[in-house]
């Protein structure tokens, strides 16, 4: 099969959709990050990290919140979750200090 030629159309869109989402897209703040961000780093998949931070909710030592985010072509809302020094340090997250 030929690969699809780009048409000026598609072009078009591309480049719209690009320019708005610059300004219709959420800034995420420090501190922040997805599951699927959070699964390699704990090594596990992404079903477990949600089952821990959902835990970690519940006890208060986790935030989340839902940001816009560019994905593939669209801006969808993106569940982003913090989680407090404490559960850092219990899951491994936080980077040891240099003495």
């Amino acid at each position: 099969m030929k690969p699809k030629s780009s048409t000026g159309a598609r072009e078009l869109a591309e480049s719209v959709s690009r320019f708005l989402s610059s300004f219709e897209a959420d800034k995420i703040p420090k501190g922040f990050s997805t599951l699927l961000d959070l699964a390699p780093r704990l090594r596990v998949s992404d079903r477990q990290v949600y089952n821990i931070a959902q835990r970690f909710i519940k006890a208060g030592h986790a935030e989340r919140q839902t940001f816009r985010v560019h994905v593939g072509s669209m801006i969808r809302p993106v569940p982003h979750y913090r989680f407090s020094k404490e559960a850092e340090k219990v899951l491994g997250l936080t980077k040891p200090r240099r003495q």
